[in-house]
């Protein structure tokens, strides 16, 4: 029988339905402003005292607090919109510098909404305000990191070879122009580390000879300066995403931009000094053994739970953060009582750590925490503001712990943590070990009121459209117009609930595709309804004009929409920013358009009209 579908596809339909209902609610619930309160130092846990301090402070100060989330690093305080600036302000006051306290909004989304994976849509920076980062590797600090390691292993490798494989190293040091100076004692061993280096040369490009001095110069070639920039910049978008997280931003977008810069986004931050603190940090650590008594040696602070003292450890790095692939927090296998921290490193980094540890039983080892700090630095010249950048460097022991025994990519560091303590080292050191300094090169901040008004003209444009739309179709199309209006509203709805799922981000220019998916969807329609249309106009029946609309036209529906799905497609993969925004919704749109305008107003139709006799058609 014509125009009569299946009880199972009316079944799917309203299923499909009330599942994009359900997941397009979150949307309605605005959140609530908030402030967050998160330790300046990186894994560093909040404590009762300090959930007390912060309550008894804003209550001091008449300003209500209804609600509260709390974990062992973060305090995030639900406030009054017009107490969310006085609420930072008295929190900075009373918890000193030691915490960061940023302003934040927290989801209103029911429970149940929550338990069934329901979450609004994550907006943009154009849309819920917030705080842009441009960050740039600085590569010659790394690079000098690397070859001051290179030049400690030459020297290893050089002096430890027996009879004809030891060669006499004079020196080899790091210039300033970023190379490897070898300085040899003898002519022969200078032909010998050239004959060395003729067959063991994997990082450097071809050595610079200079014999009459007796000299070598090494440089990374060309081909390694592009791994270590691509190395850097994965390693430390891993680091920035573990460390946005720290300020429970879940909306971020962390970008590589050219060969060395970063970009960050961070919607819904209204407090870009609280992000920088957090952000801003160059840390790493190192590995180092206690001093022995001979050979050169450093000395660092170090709070070893009575106070701060010193340490004297071995000069030579075992290896920097940078080779940590990953640290966590784990029962000590020695002492089920307290905590360690699991590491995982490297391959390279492994094999450093087995041939040191090895070498050093029972001697203790030290964690080094880092932190190089790069400022901007304003000199004079020819008359001219010259604009150069200095980095500083502290450093710090955050942990000693004694070498029982070898190990290689997988080993513990124990030292009695508490489990507190084990997850903020085991933080510290995964969220705090960028793979190089990065410089700040701009940053800025969008308005939550620029957001607001973002989102204003955004909702009138796809309300003026819907309207116009409707009104269109009702005059024109009359009772088929209705159909195709409620499946426009549906069609919204599914996009909504589709976009809430994928935690796809909402930005300007992806309202801008919603509403081209209003005309998308709508020209659907128009074809199937005008080919009703014509089908009566050439004397067919009405259940048989209605039948040949919708199957005649679905060919030309499905050719339309493929070839802009396709030009989307496109879009989304050579674009960046708001282009990435615009193909997003626009290719969920025409996918979800395709579903309202062949199934959904012909399920309408065929329950309007479907299996009975029909003298006039509303169309």
């Amino acid at each position: 029988m014509l125009n009569r579908f299946s009880v199972w596809k009316y079944i799917m339909i309203v299923t499909i339905i009330v599942i994009s209902v359900i997941y397009a609610m979150p949307n309605m619930y605005q959140p609530d402003k908030a402030v967050q309160v998160t330790a300046t130092k990186a894994g560093t846990a909040l404590s009762q005292k300090i959930h007390d301090q912060a309550i008894a402070a804003l209550k001091a100060e008449g300003i209500e607090v209804f609600g509260e989330q709390n974990d062992a690093f973060n305090l995030l305080l639900r406030l009054p919109a017009d107490q969310q600036s006085k609420a930072k302000a008295v929190l900075d006051q009373n918890l000193g510098s030691d915490y960061v306290v940023g302003l934040a909004q927290a989801s209103t989304t029911p429970q149940w909404l929550e338990n069934l994976g329901g979450k609004p849509m994550s907006k943009g920076l154009d849309l819920a305000g917030g705080i842009y980062f441009l960050k740039e590797v600085d590569m010659d600090h790394y690079i000098k990191t690397r070859l001051d390691s290179s030049a400690e292993d030459i020297k290893s490798t050089f002096r430890k070879g027996k009879g004809d494989e030891f060669i006499n190293l004079r020196n080899a040091k790091v210039t300033t122009d970023l190379r490897i100076e070898l300085s040899l004692k003898s002519k022969t061993a200078f032909d010998r580390a050239v004959s060395y280096l003729e067959t063991n040369n994997v990082d450097f490009s071809q050595p610079l000879l200079d014999e009459p001095q007796l000299k070598i110069y090494l440089s990374y070639s060309d081909s390694r300066i592009a791994q270590f920039e691509d190395y850097v910049i994965n390693q430390n978008i891993i680091v920035y995403n573990q460390r946005v997280n720290m300020l429970g931003n879940k909306e971020s977008s962390i970008t590589r931009q050219g060969r060395n810069r970063i970009v960050i986004e961070l919607p819904g931050i209204q407090d870009a000094t609280a992000a920088e603190k957090i952000l801003g940090s160059n840390a790493n650590l190192e590995f180092r053994i206690e001093y022995l008594g001979e050979g050169p040696y450093i000395t660092l602070p170090y709070k070893d739970g009575i106070g701060f003292g010193t340490e004297r450890l071995q000069k030579e790095i075992i290896i920097t953060g940078s080779e940590v692939a990953s640290a966590s927090a784990a029962p000590n296998a020695q002492n089920t009582s307290t905590y360690a921290v699991s590491l995982s490193l490297s391959a390279l980094g492994g094999n450093k750590m087995f041939d040191t540890t090895t070498a050093n039983l029972q001697k203790r080892m030290a964690v080094v925490f880092i932190d190089n700090v790069s400022e901007k630095v304003y000199t004079q010249k020819d008359g001219e503001v010259v604009v150069d950048w200095d980095t500083k460097r502290t450093e710090e022991i955050i942990s000693m712990a004694t070498i029982q025994g070898k190990f290689g990519s997988s080993f513990q560091i124990t030292g009695n943590f508490s489990q507190v303590e084990a997850t903020e080292l085991a933080n510290l050191i995964s969220a705090g070990s960028l793979a190089a300094p990065m410089r700040n090169i701009a940053s800025y901040d969008i308005g939550p009121s620029l957001g607001a008004e973002n989102i204003k003209v955004g909702v009138m444009s796809v309300i003026i459209g819907f309207a116009l739309v409707f009104v269109f179709m009702l005059v024109t199309y009359r009772l088929f117009g209705l159909f195709a209006n409620i499946a426009l509203i549906l069609n919204l709805v599914m996009l909504m609930a589709i976009m809430s799922i994928m935690g796809a981000t909402l930005t300007l220019p992806g309202i801008a595709g919603i509403v081209l998916t209003v005309g998308m969807a709508v020209d659907a329609n128009v074809l199937i309804f005008s080919r009703i249309r014509e089908e009566l106009k050439n004397g067919l029946g009405i259940q048989q004009a209605i039948s040949a609309g919708y199957d005649r036209a679905y060919v030309t529906i499905l050719d339309a929409n493929i070839t802009t799905f396709i030009v989307a497609a496109i879009l989304f993969l050579i674009g960046s920013g708001p282009i990435k925004g615009f193909a997003v919704t626009l290719g969920i749109g025409i996918l979800v358009s395709m579903f309202t305008a062949i199934l959904v107003t012909r399920a309408l139709t065929n329950l309007w009209y479907g299996g009975r006799e029909v003298k006039k058609l509303s169309i």
